[in-house]
């Protein structure tokens, strides 16, 4: 792990981090909202037609898979957006000729796309 440029890592994984936080509302709260609204549809029309597993209530069983759909779906828009709107905005060159090398680049992406995920999944099982 000598060769390993950690300064350039955990600035790009900073930058990611800024970047959703700039818009929380949006890459944050929207996630959140979103689910909780699954929640509640699923909460209302499932419960009375579909038995839960194991007699659990019913709650209790689709709030894990709910929190995982969301981490999933956050971690993944996370570094694809940024990638695209890079590119759109033509400022991908400033990343590329950065001095990160091809396995430092995406880690500090998915970083920041594995942080935005786990932050929407917190927020998300807490409010549930």
């Amino acid at each position: 792990m000598e060769g390993v440029n950690w300064i350039g890592v955990a600035t790009l994984y900073q930058r990611e981090v800024r970047r959703f936080l700039a818009v929380a509302a949006q890459t944050v709260g929207g996630p959140v909202v979103s689910t909780l609204l699954f929640l509640v549809v699923f909460s209302v029309v499932l419960s009375r037609h579909t038995p839960a597993p194991g007699g659990a209530p019913y709650l209790v069983f689709i709030v894990p898979g709910l929190v995982m759909m969301a981490i999933a779906q956050n971690a993944f828009a996370n570094p694809s957006s940024s990638l695209l709107v890079a590119k759109v905005q033509g400022n991908i060159v400033d990343l590329l000729l950065a001095p990160l090398g091809p396995g430092e680049f995406p880690v500090g992406l998915v970083l920041g796309g594995l942080t935005r995920g786990l932050l929407v999944g917190l927020l998300t099982a807490l409010a549930a």
